[in-house]
């Protein structure tokens, strides 16, 4: 009797699942609020004085102040009565000397009577004085302000873990038995 060796093998089997992980994430944005209040520049200024003498220039033009204009007639008051007791002297002393005929007489009567000679001058004449003090400047300044109000931003996050589950759904094993040879019948170990 011969016999033979059989042998068969069954693997081992794993079941496997598995779950995932899943992150749920929220984010809060961040804020900024700015409020800003204006500054302020004002510039003041008091009015300036401005000082025009023309006194110069109108007494160029024979427009004067009283006491000016009394002093000025009183010196030509007295040039003229100087000039005025000359002519009278010279006229005296030309009298003293008559002539035959009174020819003295006539020719001073026509020396009266005859128009004197007019001189005119051009001359320039003085203009005003302006003299301009400007008024005192005052500034003042406020500076603006800037509020600046910050709400930081935020991000949670909720995990649920994932999970594998490996079970064993088939163990391995091995078999051996024997068989006659040229028999159908198996003897099984």
């Amino acid at each position: 009797m011969r016999l033979q060796l059989q042998m068969s093998i069954q693997p081992m089997r794993l079941d496997l699942s598995s779950q995932r992980p899943v992150l749920n994430l929220q984010s809060q944005p961040a804020q900024m609020e700015m409020e800003s209040d204006n500054g302020r520049f004002d510039i003041q200024q008091s009015p300036g004085r401005l000082t025009i003498d023309s006194y110069e220039s109108r007494a160029a033009l024979g427009i004067k102040s009283l006491p000016d204009m009394i002093g000025d007639f009183a010196q030509q008051g007295l040039q003229t009565s100087q000039e005025v007791t000359a002519m009278v002297a010279r006229d005296g002393d030309r009298l003293a000397q008559i002539a035959p005929g009174g020819a003295t007489i006539i020719q001073i009567g026509v020396e009266r009577s005859t128009p004197g000679t007019v001189e005119v001058t051009i001359a320039p004449k003085p203009m005003p004085t302006m003299n301009y003090e400007a008024g005192a400047v005052e500034i003042d300044r406020v500076r603006g302000t800037l509020n600046v109000m910050v709400q930081q931003g935020g991000v949670t996050g909720e995990l649920t873990r994932g999970t594998v589950d490996i079970r064993v759904a088939q163990y391995p094993s091995i078999k051996f038995w024997t068989v006659e040879a040229g028999n159908s019948v198996d003897v099984r170990s």
